[in-house]
């Protein structure tokens, strides 16, 4: 079925070794030998998928796929660049083919699992671990799939006992240690979770998990900072469209209780104190991340744990944030009701703003919410231009009145479009 040779056998490996390099050299020159060799593309596509570069990946499973059509392992690697670049319904069609002609290999199963993970599917997450891991009870990916899925449904002690089985049996293994990490930090116990993730960096330095987790445990010794992280947990745990709807619903019904108050003043004393608390909520829920990026980024071993985007972000948010609150400060205490009625809420929501930029994956999604935020500020500032004060009674135009219509409506939709692409982000598609 395949030619073997020296450069086939250095190749795998080298990849073993992590010499991803130097092993896509010998895959090339095993392939100027043997170029319809079905093996030698395939641990090319395996290798270049881990430098991601998931273009020529994809090529090389395909070539292989045509050489042998009923080749388990061909689908597998086509598969698994697929799932890496974010396609993730090709990688399903892929992985479900291999599993048909290959149902005894628990690095598939290990895979499905992974792709329903991205796709917040915990129950089948868990089917194809426990899948995997029948065919192979010491199978390290499978393990870790099936600690992480017990963790995002809720049973802690079953996802402690299989991460705690799992570092008996492989206790070199550094993203059984990460993820070990990640759900003591999914418990509340930060410095339990900080060893475990000191561990992993130990065993493999660029693991940007483990990093991931480092940060966060150390932004975890703040009590407000772990409200917040309690509250990220609880929200990843529910489908993605479960948790669009939170943050639009939660929103929608700030503006209709605010509107209420402008046609039953009777209720206002009871409802601000409500919108009051929940924007509180909002702002500290949105800008928690950031912020205490920022913080840590201001100490000296802080700033190491940070990743240099992290960085730049932060001192970015700060000086947003200085901004908005030396705004903020300047309209109350101006005096000025027109000011304080349409500029106060503005220089608040702001923060929440600049934060729905940062937190939109890259390029053309952030360039689309950065372009929402500039035209929802220039609506604010119009609307601004808008109002006076005569004789203790605040006046709008009314062309200022029709362009304060759109003012809530914009920056819901800005909310949840960032929400949306963060969501897709995560799932990997």
């Amino acid at each position: 079925m395949h030619a073997n040779s020296a450069h086939l056998n250095r190749g795998i490996l080298l990849r073993s070794q992590g010499r991803n390099e130097q092993a896509i050299d010998e895959f090339r020159l095993h392939l100027l030998e043997f170029p319809d060799d079905p093996i030698g593309h395939i641990n090319l596509s395996l290798t270049l998928t881990d430098l991601k570069n998931y273009d020529a990946a994809r090529s090389h499973a395909q070539q292989a796929i045509g050489i042998v059509p009923e080749l388990a392992i061909s689908h597998y690697a086509l598969a698994f660049c697929d799932a890496r670049s974010g396609r993730l319904a090709e990688a399903m069609r892929g992985i479900d083919e291999a599993i048909r002609l290959d149902a005894y290999d628990p690095d598939f199963f290990s895979l499905r699992s992974s792709i329903h993970f991205q796709k917040s599917r915990w129950n089948e997450t868990l089917a194809d671990a426990n899948a995997g891991l029948e065919i192979d009870p010491e199978h390290v990916g499978c393990l870790n799939l099936r600690a992480q899925a017990l963790v995002m449904s809720k049973d802690r002690s079953a996802a402690a006992a299989t991460l705690g089985k799992a570092l008996e049996r492989h206790p070199e293994d550094a993203t059984l240690h990460a993820n070990t990490g990640w759900a003591a930090l999914e418990r509340g116990e930060p410095r339990q979770a900080m060893e475990h993730f000191r561990e992993a960096l130990r065993l493999e330095p660029n693991l940007d998990w483990a990093r991931r987790g480092i940060v966060e445990s150390m932004k975890a010794r703040s009590f407000i900072y772990r409200i917040f992280l309690r509250w990220l947990f609880t929200m990843m745990k529910l489908p993605p469209r479960a948790q669009i709807a939170i943050v639009f619903g939660g929103l929608i019904a700030v503006s209709f209780a605010a509107q209420l108050t402008d046609s039953h003043p009777g209720l206002a004393p009871f409802i601000w104190p409500v919108i009051l608390l929940y924007l509180a909520f909002a702002v500290l829920t949105w800008t928690a991340e950031p912020t205490f990026n920022l913080l840590l980024s201001l100490n000296r071993f802080g700033r190491l744990a940070l990743s240099d985007s992290e960085r730049r972000e932060a001192y970015f948010f700060g000086a947003c944030a200085a901004v908005s609150l030396g705004l903020l400060t300047w309209i109350l205490t101006s005096g000025n009701r027109a000011l304080l009625e349409v500029g106060a809420a503005p220089a608040i929501l702001s923060l929440i703003a600049i934060v729905a930029v940062l937190k939109t994956p890259p390029v053309r999604p952030r360039l689309i919410i950065l372009a929402g935020v500039v035209v929802w500020a220039g609506l604010n500032i119009y609307v601004a231009t808008q109002v006076i004060e005569i004789k203790n009674v605040v006046l709008i135009t009314k062309d200022g009145a029709a362009a304060r219509q759109w003012v809530t409506p914009l920056f819901l939709g800005i909310q949840i479009l960032s929400q949306y692409f963060a969501v897709r982000d995560r799932r990997g598609g």
